[in-house]
Parts: structure tokens; C-alpha cells; sequence
């Protein structure tokens, strides 16, 4: 239960970030602007903070806006959580990054990993004594991890 409401909770306070990326891919192809796709940083490898605030200061501006109207009572207090997150994206951003894996805390973890059939153990040892046994292609080895 824990899990569920940690993943509830991180879905909920990256949705307005995910929003704002997504309107703004639609806006570029919408008026022919193309991005390019790099590959992600993966693996302990996170952007800097000034790289992550170029990246979301839409969401930051939005969220500093929406920020000031609740100050001045022009927008609602619903609003609150939707500009806590835009307000904090880059800070969520690399949080996110951070890399701590299931392993660490146990939180996301499903019930097949706590409590593994019988079937994919032996499964896991037979493809164990397959790469052991060097008679396992490489490209296959990488799939296998």
C-alpha cells in the first residue's frame, strides 16, 4: 500500500509538468518546429541544475504565475498542488534523476519480486548456466540483464 500511494502521489505531482512538455510538443509541431531526440541520461548520469531550469522554465513561469494570482486572490486555491509542482519542476526533475532503485527502498516493488515462483527461478538459474556456459550470443546476454 505504501508503493501505491508514493507512485499515486509522484504521478500526481509530475502531471502538470507532464502537461505543460506535452503542450508544448503539440505547439511545435503545430507551427513545424522540430526537436531533436538525443538519447536519455541513464545510469547514474543526471543533467546539472541550470540544464534542468533551461529546460523547464516554461513550467516555472506558469507555476510563478499561477503562484502570484493565489497571492492576490485572482486564482483559486484549488490550484495549490498544480502550482507546488509547475513551481518545482526542476527541483522534481532531478530528484527524479537520483537513481534510487527499487532495491534501496522496497516501495515499487511488485509481488513477483518479493515472493518469486518456482517456475522463473529455475527459469533465471537455467539462462544463468546458459551465459555461464559461453554458448549464449552477446546480443542476447544484454537482453538477459
Amino acid at each position: 500500500m505504501l508503493g501505491f500511494a508514493a507512485e499515486l502521489f509522484g504521478s500526481m505531482i509530475i502531471a502538470p509538468i507532464l502537461m505543460v512538455q506535452q503542450t508544448k510538443a503539440i505547439v511545435g509541431i503545430v507551427i513545424g518546429r522540430h526537436e531533436k531526440w538525443g538519447p536519455q541520461k541513464r545510469y547514474d548520469a543526471y543533467y546539472n541544475l541550470f540544464t534542468l531550469f533551461r529546460f523547464h522554465a516554461a513550467e516555472t513561469i506558469i507555476g510563478l504565475f499561477l503562484l502570484l494570482g493565489i497571492v492576490f486572490g485572482v486564482v483559486s486555491l484549488w490550484l495549490v498542488p498544480i502550482t507546488v509542482s509547475l513551481v518545482s519542476a526542476t527541483l522534481l526533475s532531478f530528484l527524479s534523476g537520483l537513481g534510487v532503485t527499487k532495491e534501496q527502498t522496497n516501495l515499487f516493488v511488485t509481488p513477483y519480486e518479493i515472493d518469486v515462483p518456482p517456475i522463473v527461478k529455475m527459469a533465471q538459474e537455467h539462462q544463468a548456466l546458459i551465459v555461464e556456459s559461453g554458448v549464449y550470443p552477446a546480443a542476447l546476454q544484454v537482453a538477459a540483464e
